[in-house]
């Protein structure tokens, strides 16, 4: 989500809430299995400990250890199907306040969000 103050609107008085550009998606989850989650594990585990002169590995802990802390652990798989998103890109903004969160967004360096915004503008 990206927050954009109220003082970049055009009119402070006129504008009562927040401008707010965001984003949303629809995903569908699964759960894992044990032997999942165990691979998933020693995949991320070599991953993190890949810039280490000395990696620690899943192997190096007592085996118990592992299986206690395999059974604490959550692990949960996302199988996408469909997504479905849209953006808020303040097209619903009178043009004064489009212009005034391209401009700031620009200014704070932000120039794909300010493209997007410009991308997104209504044509009159």
């Amino acid at each position: 989500m990206m927050y954009i103050p109220k003082h970049f609107a055009a009119d402070d008085a006129v504008v009562q809430d927040l401008l707010v550009n965001h984003g949303a998606a629809n995903l569908v989850t699964n759960t894992a299995d044990p032997a999942w989650l165990d691979a998933l594990v020693r995949r991320l585990t070599g991953k993190h400990e890949a810039a280490f002169a000395e990696q620690w590995s899943v192997d190096d802990a007592p085996e118990a250890f592992v299986a206690g802390q395999l059974r604490a652990i959550v692990g949960v798989e996302l199988v996408i199907s469909r997504i479905e998103a849209k953006a808020k890109l303040s097209q619903n903004r009178p043009e004064a306040d489009i212009e005034g969160v391209i401009a700031s967004l620009d200014a704070r360096g932000e120039t794909e969000s300010a493209d997007a915004v410009r991308a997104a503008k209504p044509s009159h």
